[in-house]
């Protein structure tokens, strides 16, 4: 038994090589779109400013959690690789957790592990989370919801619901997390003895759940968040948007484990394929987490990879009770078992591909930062004009959005006296403005005229 342990840390420790491997390379290498307002919006300076980031909303979501890291990340250090670090911990820290839920459930150890590497491995979400820092709201949404479903499995209702309340506090998908428990609850009674008159007594325990979702919305509701009634349009809930959304998010959240799992399959004796009981009910709550941490964003007209990342816990735990029970009737499990240890290395071109949108993303950024604040302090321009058009790979607005103006505050102050545009074309550019044209992830500098076609 105590070989097998080894044997599983040992796995648990190359996933986590290879996960750095995937993602080191490509992090850090600058801020892009939203990042820049969680940071201006972030600062810890006193008690009044930490009371702020729950009494406001400055990037109107009602995430305080996510303002707090933002502020003791700029505490340790400003530069952007510090930044995505922690980005990247979070997914060792979500995965491990996931390994331990798995466990939990009553998963081998060894299972759990395929678990936390399906959702860690995962082609969609994973990487925008780690690359676009951002996307650090769904990962802290996602680490407190599953470190509550471990609490929920120890019984322990009030860490249940102090980690439930924490996790909306990050992100709003956790909404039906007390659901997903209830219908867990159900799934191990295997009666519904609500039928019968008599709560099931996990059922009463799901109080402190319940009431973090009632004190969320409370807290929420002093605020100016977005409310389905004020949101943009591609922020309302709407149910024309299920059906389209419905086939994107199956794709993105059930194509990778449904993969493997299949690959699995062609190694196993068919007749002694089959699941235990234990392995059917965490089949059950995997695809019961997968459905309802959809719950609202299938709803939502805006489609986001990030989106996958809390209710593709559920596949990853389905995932791993399925893959116990194919591990007992394959033929060779040494010969799936190094398959599965090579194949991160196999698919690093991929990964490392499906990188390059958002880390050339950052690169521009950081360059187009770097060069107007040596433009200002070499010739001290009245105006800067950046060429960039749509079609280019990456643009200015791929890279900013609309936060260009706080970007510049934040990280180059001396151009506050500096007039700095985007424009599509160079034709009515004035003599002695400072021309740049974007090339790949740098600016080029033009001299005046340019014309851009």
């Amino acid at each position: 038994m105590a070989g097998v342990s080894r044997t599983v840390n040992a796995a648990a420790l190359w996933v986590t090589a290879c996960l750095a491997l995937v993602y080191l390379p490509d992090i850090g290498r600058g801020f892009i779109k939203d990042d820049y307002g969680w940071i201006a919006s972030s600062h810890v300076t006193d008690l009044h400013s930490l009371w702020r980031m729950f009494t406001t909303t400055p990037m109107g979501f009602y995430r305080p959690l996510v303002s707090l890291s933002f502020g003791l990340n700029e505490v340790v250090a400003t530069g952007p690789f510090t930044y995505a670090l922690t980005n990247l911990l979070l997914v060792v820290a979500i995965a491990t957790s996931i390994w331990r839920l798995g466990q939990r459930l009553g998963l081998p150890s060894a299972a759990a592990l395929f678990s936390a590497a399906v959702w860690a491995f995962n082609m969609h979400g994973i990487n925008m989370s780690v690359l676009w820092i951002s996307g650090r709201t769904s990962l802290l949404g996602t680490l407190f919801a599953v470190l509550a479903g471990l609490a929920f499995t120890a019984s322990r209702p009030l860490l249940t619901g102090l980690l439930t309340l924490a996790a909306l506090l990050s992100k709003e998908e956790p909404l039906l997390l007390p659901l997903v428990f209830a219908l867990w609850t159900l799934i191990d009674t295997r009666r519904l003895t609500l039928l019968g008159g008599q709560p099931a007594p996990r059922l009463r325990s799901l109080w402190p759940a319940v009431a973090a979702v009632v004190i969320y919305l409370a807290m929420r509701s002093q605020t100016a968040a977005l409310t389905p009634a004020n949101a943009p349009d591609f922020y309302r809930l709407s149910a024309a948007a299920i059906g389209g959304n419905m086939i994107q998010y199956l794709d993105r959240s059930l194509t990778f484990p449904a993969a493997l799992l299949l690959l699995g399959s062609l190694g196993i004796t068919r007749p002694l394929f089959a699941l235990t009981a234990t392995e059917r009910g965490v089949l059950m709550k995997g695809l019961a987490w997968l459905v309802l941490g959809f719950g609202l964003t299938i709803m939502l007209p805006v489609r986001s990879s990030l989106y996958v990342l809390l209710p593709s816990v559920g596949s990853a735990l389905a995932a791993g009770a399925v893959g116990a029970a194919l591990w007992r009737s394959m033929k060779q499990p040494r010969l799936a078992r190094w398959a599965l240890v090579m194949l991160p290395l196999a698919l690093w071109p991929v990964y490392h591909s499906r990188n390059a949108r958002i880390r050339n993303e950052a690169v521009l950024a950081s360059h187009t930062l770097t060069t107007i604040g040596e433009t200002v302090r070499r010739s001290h321009p009245s105006s800067i004009v950046i060429i960039s058009t749509p079609s280019d790979r990456p643009s200015i607005a791929d890279a900013f959005a609309e936060a260009l103006p706080i970007a510049l505050t934040l990280f180059v102050p001396e151009a506050a006296a500096t007039t700095v545009t985007v424009r599509t074309h160079g034709n009515d550019t004035r003599p002695g403005d400072a021309v740049y044209v974007v090339n790949e992830t740098r600016l080029q500098p033009f001299e005046t005229p340019v014309t851009v076609k």
